[in-house]
This record gives structure tokens, sequence and C-alpha cells, in this order.
């Protein structure tokens, strides 16, 4: 899994950085497999007073699920955007799962 983190609007500190790689591995590494195919986009944005982080997560060249949230601190964005990602991988893992047991 590679993370690309993107700042627009200020420069990202190693503290940043860490945190987010740290949130994503804790959150979407139990759904993402450690391959090398799957690339993790995290762009975050300042717009006036607030963060904007946007999460999107690509297999071979396709998006596979996204999102963006709003918070007061870069941080708070992140955390937001990133439990998004995971509830929506959990509903996609699931509903895997069950269309594999109830074809048997």
């Amino acid at each position: 899994m590679n993370v690309i983190i993107t700042c627009r609007g200020y420069k990202a500190t190693a503290s940043i950085k860490s945190y987010v790689e740290d949130s994503i591995s804790s959150h979407l590494g139990k759904y993402l497999h450690d391959s090398p195919q799957i690339n993790v986009r995290v762009v975050m944005a300042k717009e006036a007073h607030m963060f904007t982080a946007c999460v999107s997560i690509h297999e071979d060249h396709h998006e596979f699920v996204n999102a963006s949230k709003s918070a007061e601190t870069v941080y708070k964005a992140v955390d937001a955007a990133v439990t998004h990602v995971a509830n929506g991988l959990r509903k996609y893992k699931e509903e895997k799962t069950d269309k594999n047991h109830t074809a048997n």
C-alpha cells in the first residue's frame, strides 16, 4: 500500500505526515492488504479557517473508495475522512462476503 500525501495552502510538517500515515495504517490496514497496486491518496487543503481532507483509494488505476471531510483542525479532518473511508471499506467487505456465502 502506497500513501501519497499532498497539501494545498500550507506546508505539511513531519508530524502531520506521520499522523496521516499512522491513521491510515491503523484504520485501513485490516481492510487493505499490503499490496503495491493499492494507492491511498490524501489531499489536505486549507480554506480560510477550515481544513479539508480528501482520502481516496485507487487500485489498478481505478478509484475504489473516496471521502472528503472538513474540520477546524487538520487532524480532525483527517480522522473524519479516514473513518468514513474505513466504514465504506467495511460495508464493501461485508457485502462481498455475504454474496460469496449465499452463492454456495
